[in-house]
């Protein structure tokens, strides 16, 4: 076992070495000619994260006696990967910020206006799809305005019969009135007067009934 991290230890220990040579190549290289380095790095660095993860395994299978040395060296490889992994990040994001930039410079006069042609009519449709939605907002407030309207008159009319059907009302309790004390006076009209009483009732029954329908 001591062997295997040994092993470990020095692929580790040559990866790492690898990787700063090349780094630091890269750091110095033209920046037209950085892609292959750096992706020869990325991979470098991929393959050194695997070894560093075998070794760590196996680290783990030693005994407790054996195994704070080798953690001293780990930790050692682990920050060493890291700081190359923020350095290759830093010089890709470079060099991705570059590529785009003549990318951008490489665009014809054409290109551009055709980009821009195609801005603008996406602009323009927006505004039209804006005044639609305006238009069809006041068509919507302007009925309900309406609707509005016609409710409150219908409901100042149905006010108005009622105030009517409360004065009919008063008027036939006062006629009703009338007629009992004429009825208590006169035994000879009790008759008459439930007739009329009847018919009376019947007719604002049946005006009742013609205004609420």
């Amino acid at each position: 076992m001591d062997e295997e991290i040994q092993g470990y230890d020095e692929d580790l220990g040559r990866c790492i070495s690898q990787l700063k040579e090349n780094l630091e190549r890269a750091e110095k290289t033209a920046p037209e000619k950085r892609n292959n380095i750096i992706r020869a790095l990325e991979r470098t660095l991929e393959d050194s994260r695997v070894t560093y993860g075998a070794l760590n395994v196996a680290i783990r299978e030693l005994d407790k006696t054996k195994q704070s040395t080798w953690l001293q060296a780990s930790h050692n490889h682990k920050k060493a990967l890291d700081d190359i992994t923020v350095r290759v990040k830093k010089l890709r994001n470079e060099q991705e910020r570059r590529d785009n930039s003549l990318k951008e410079t490489d665009r014809t006069a054409e290109e551009i206006l055709v980009e821009a042609a195609s801005i603008q009519k996406e602009s323009l449709q927006s505004v039209e799809r804006s005044k639609g939605i305006l238009k069809e907002t006041i068509q919507t407030g302007t009925a309900t305005a309406t609707q509005l309207a016609e409710d409150r008159e219908k409901l100042e009319a149905a006010g108005e019969d009622i105030q009517e059907i409360r004065s009919d009302l008063d008027m036939a309790q006062a006629q009703m009135r009338a007629l009992i004390r004429k009825f208590a006076m006169d035994k000879c009209t009790r008759a008459l007067c439930v007739i009329l009483l009847l018919a009376i009732l019947a007719i604002l029954i049946v005006y009742i009934v013609k205004s609420k329908s």
